[in-house]
């Protein structure tokens, strides 16, 4: 998990990423900028929606729910290395037909 933290700290600049180590599979982590806060709900998103993915549990992604984090991609400008992890994660997930 920690490398996808730096991976996006990295990658997007102008943001940056403190993790804090709580306990076991417990983290804190604080996400400043001196961007925009719509942008920075933008990438908290997408952010979020990548760790859950990674996570081993089932993740259920309907059309409406991927329209919304492609919006997110585009508000953010993600760079092509960082869209080319989500949807190796998010859309390679089996969809119900």
């Amino acid at each position: 998990m920690l490398r996808y933290i730096d991976m996006f700290e990295k990658y997007m600049t102008g943001f940056s990423f403190e993790v804090r180590h709580l306990a076991h599979k417990s983290y804190s982590l604080t996400v400043t900028t001196r961007k925009s806060l719509y942008q920075l709900l933008h990438v908290v998103s997408v952010l979020c929606l990548f760790l859950s993915v990674l996570g081993n549990e089932c993740f259920d992604v309907s059309d409406s729910i991927l329209e919304k984090y492609i919006k997110s991609l585009h508000v953010i400008d993600a760079p092509f290395y960082i869209r080319r992890l989500i949807r190796e994660k998010l859309f390679i997930l089996e969809r119900p037909v």
